[in-house]
């Protein structure tokens, strides 16, 4: 079987409340994170939003739902292909059940793992509308892994932070950080700007090899990365995946479509688009499991055949449904060697 490096996506979570959502917000290789800003609503019938460093040539499905929810598993409402990427204008429909409500969340979400979200209020605005969401990072706050002893200390450099505020820092597991995370320590932001700091790994995570980092602030100020349970340095602190080059490849479809039941089998499937404007053959490219929901049988597989430039086949892995219900995200890429094609990411609700 081929082998490559494996990388692992550097993530940035953007959250809405306190309340911590498993999911995991992909950002561009330059760090830039989607966002949604509010522009418009009508109450009761539309909402207007404005997107910002939104990835190009994504179908973000758009979901609305109550207050508090992030609108995951929302009433879906449209579809939206983000064309050129970057910043642009949308009108969506309020779905009849939320009509009534007095704040609403939405959200979008793609198959390759962008997603924001926000809520807005249900009464008239124009020229501006609600604020982004509550809890957002401010500016580019962002956490750089500098250093990693193995079952030990990681060294961390957050840049951009707001002034005065007390962090605490959460490390966990990458695969159920909201499940099994410690409190391993807090700093001040002082005068803000950038900070350094260096943090004991917490008994959880020894022994584990992908782990994650957060901090967070009284103030809803947030960041996140993770990182490779490895003696090193650098900006991951290990070996990781790197992103697909832009424009490699088109996610037009992923299934399941819907939630699936407890230990239940079922095929993941993902529609992709050669886009790179090159053949890719099946002796020299393997798709395979990054992070996330381990619940394949097969963590690697060849390429059935070779996909011809703009070409559009399906990658089926065969699963099988966590014991406990939530919100999982599986993480998967088309590779050729060291080389990642094409990211594939899956977010599963399990009932």
């Amino acid at each position: 079987m081929k082998t490559s490096i494996i990388r692992l996506f550097a993530v940035l979570i953007l959250l809405a409340s306190f309340a911590l959502s498993p999911l995991v917000n992909v950002v561009h290789a330059d760090g830039a994170q989607p966002s949604i800003e509010i522009v418009s609503v009508k109450p009761g019938e539309t909402v207007t939003i404005r997107t910002h460093s939104f990835p190009a040539n994504q179908i973000f499905t758009v979901r609305m739902g109550k207050f508090g929810t992030q609108g995951v598993n929302g009433t879906q409402v449209d579809t939206t292909n983000s064309g050129a990427g970057g910043s642009f204008d949308v009108t969506y429909k309020v779905p009849s059940d939320l009509k009534s409500e007095e704040k609403i969340a939405i959200r979008m979400e793609s198959p390759a793992g962008y997603y924001s979200y926000t809520w807005f209020t249900n009464k008239a605005t124009s020229g501006g509308g609600t604020p982004t969401t509550p809890g957002t990072t401010t500016g580019k706050l962002s956490l750089t892994i500098l250093a990693v002893e193995k079952d030990k200390t990681v060294k961390v450099r957050a840049e951009g932070l707001p002034a005065n505020q007390t962090f605490t820092i959460r490390i966990g597991t990458y695969a159920n950080f909201f499940r099994d995370y410690t409190v391993a320590g807090t700093f001040s932001s002082g005068s803000g700007g950038t900070v350094e700091f260096t943090s004991n790994l917490p008994d959880p995570v020894k022994g584990v090899e992908l782990v994650s980092i957060r901090i967070d602030s009284a103030q809803k100020v947030y960041a996140y990365n993770a990182f490779k349970n490895a003696t090193g340095s650098g900006s991951t602190g290990g070996a990781t995946t790197p992103p697909a080059a832009a424009g490699q490849c088109q996610i037009v479809s992923v299934q399941p479509g819907r939630s699936v039941g407890k230990y239940e089998d079922f095929d993941a499937v993902w529609e992709v688009k050669n886009t790179s404007g090159k053949t890719w053959e099946a002796s020299a490219v393997d798709y395979k499991y990054v992070s996330g929901a381990a619940w394949h049988e097969k963590s690697v597989y060849d390429l059935q055949k070779s996909v011809a430039n703009g070409e559009t086949f399906k990658i089926v892995v065969d699963m099988k449904a966590a014991s406990t219900a939530g919100d999982y995200r599986a993480n998967w890429a088309l590779v050729q060697g060291g080389t990642t094609l094409c990211n594939l990411s899956m977010g599963i609700n399990v009932k």
